[in-house]
């Protein structure tokens, strides 16, 4: 009788301990493949941010520079500059730095999706007329934002503050 109790197995037999070790390296291995991919999303995601913010701050500086207002329209991501003679947009360049595929431009809170650099720097919107900046009602007076997301939901958003056309 006290010969089967000693009989007993008092550990794991080596297909148990191979079946667990399987287990927690399947685990272990889509854990850190989840990881990853969000990882680089969200890499990819600032990337993206930091292209549009730069892509913005150059088309403010062009319009200082250039002393012509500048244009662009979201989502094509579209710059338009101003002819002073003739009184239209003209087209100067589109997507003027790739945003990646699984990256886009969900929402502004831009009117008519559009913001215009004025010659000194400051963002206007008069969509209805396009013309530069004529009364303190065309004025931007409330912060703007331009929010990114990634394909798996992640976003980013960009604030342009309207007295100074800050970006960031």
């Amino acid at each position: 009788m006290f010969e089967n109790l000693f009989m007993i197995s008092k550990g794991f037999t080596l297909i148990e301990i191979i079946v667990v070790i399987l287990i927690v390296g399947i685990l272990a291995t889509l854990s850190i493949r989840i990881y990853i991919d969000t990882t680089l999303t969200n890499f990819k995601l600032q990337a993206a941010k930091q292209t549009l913010v730069s892509d913005l701050k150059k088309i403010k500086s062009l319009a200082i520079q250039k002393q012509l207002p500048q244009k662009i329209i979201f989502p094509d991501y579209t710059i338009y500059e101003k002819h002073t003679t003739q009184n239209l947009w003209i087209l100067t360049e589109t997507n003027l730095s790739q945003i990646p595929k699984n990256i886009a431009i969900i929402s502004t809170t831009l009117s008519d999706n559009q913001i215009i650099f004025n010659t000194d720097g400051t963002p206007y919107e008069d969509p209805q007329t396009d013309l530069p900046l004529q009364s303190l009602e065309d004025q931007i007076t409330i912060t703007r934002s331009i929010t990114l997301q990634s394909s798996s939901n992640l976003e980013e958003i960009i604030y342009i503050i309207p007295d100074t056309g800050y970006v960031f």
